[in-house]
């Protein structure tokens, strides 16, 4: 009997019991399993992660050259103005662009740096390949140069470009001031990014006749504010005959004004292709979504507003107030349309007051 209950509880305590390497073997199976199964459930964080630590190794290799280099002396030589605080971060340009064409475009040239600092400047791999910018910015802060990316949490085409070039065919909108720096009114316009207004303050209308293109890329103008009491009021407030406003989006307008007044032209004799618009509309007479009047045959194309539009007397329309010829295709309105007038309200869905011209595959809701 004690022979059977030792053999029986010896074999209980080997069932049991771990040698200290199976635990270590246990532990390590463990770990490489739950590693294996981050990897699996995360892979965009960690192939982030690895870019990021891209940038960050880039990032001192730049600042530790221009730290050598003293900042004032390469400006000094036309590398361009650096300046204090990191919101004001300059993107640096590619080896490849001219100082001339860098500086005019608001880039930094680190080409004037000498070799034996830097040989070869990195470039951020989320940066389109067509930019002529590297991704990595440069700003000063307590008399030193100080150098970030742009695109810290991006993976390789999903950045967007950090250049603005403005030295023309086309000039390119980067800034609100960009925007409300329009003078040259039969030249090309293009925006390569979008544009944010929200502390620009209130915008003063382009009042010149507007006979070129303006081609927002599919991209946005957010935020943009006029107020012109008893005045025409929009971002343009003639778009002449021959001109095209093309793959532009306003979001979140607040426009304010007396007569012919709306987000994107008091008056419209161009074509206008691809526009959408979202916010709020006020004026005293002719209040439309995107257009005030359109007057001529081209047409308002595959556009739409969302805006919340009141005429305080007379013609408010979702998408057009007063239409006298042209053609609307393809287009749509769902904001509120509201006209105050006691006797000539011309209040529509998607036109308020309509003297001639065809409507084709619109509506509004």
């Amino acid at each position: 009997m004690v022979t059977y209950m030792t053999r029986h509880m010896c074999r209980l305590a080997y069932r049991k019991g771990f040698t200290l390497i199976e635990l270590l073997l246990v532990a390590g199976m463990i770990c490489m399993i739950a590693g294996i199964v981050i990897v699996a459930l995360a892979p965009r964080k960690n192939l982030i992660s690895a870019y990021d630590a891209k940038r960050k190794y880039h990032i001192k290799e730049i600042q530790s050259s221009m730290t050598t280099y003293l900042i004032d002396k390469w400006e000094a030589a036309g590398g361009g103005e650096v300046r204090e605080g990191e919101i004001n971060a300059k993107p640096i340009c590619k080896p490849s662009v001219p100082a001339e064409t860098c500086i005019s475009m608001g880039g930094v040239d680190l080409g004037t740096l000498p070799p034996e600092f830097i040989t070869d400047l990195p470039l951020d791999p989320a940066e389109p390949e067509l930019s002529s910018c590297t991704g990595y910015m440069v700003y000063e802060q307590a008399g030193r140069p100080r150098v970030t990316s742009s695109h810290f949490g991006e993976l390789p085409g999903e950045g967007s470009s950090t250049c603005c070039v403005s030295g023309g065919d086309p000039y390119v909108i980067c800034t609100c001031e960009d925007l409300q720096g329009i003078t040259t009114m039969a030249s090309d316009y293009a925006l390569t990014s979008d544009v944010l207004c929200e502390d620009f303050g209130a915008f003063e209308p382009i009042a010149s006749t507007f006979t070129g293109t303006f081609d927002g890329g599919g991209n946005t103008i957010r935020n943009l504010t006029i107020n012109k009491p008893g005045e025409p009021a929009a971002m343009f407030l003639y778009i002449g005959v021959g001109s095209t406003v093309r793959d532009l989006n306003l979001e979140n307008v607040n426009i304010a004004g007396g007569s012919q007044v709306a987000p994107l032209a008091s008056l419209s004799q161009g074509a206008i292709e691809n526009v959408h618009v979202t916010g709020t509309v006020q004026g005293d007479e002719r209040a439309g979504g995107l257009i005030a009047e359109h007057l001529v045959a081209d047409a308002i194309s595959r556009s739409s507003a969302n805006v919340d539009v009141t005429s305080n007397n007379a013609m408010a329309g979702g998408l057009v107030a007063e239409m006298a010829a042209g053609t609307i295709v393809d287009s749509y309105a769902t904001g509120d349309v509201t006209a105050n007038s006691a006797s000539l309200g011309w209040a529509g869905g998607l036109v308020g007051r309509l003297h001639a011209g065809t409507i084709e595959n619109s509506y509004a809701t």
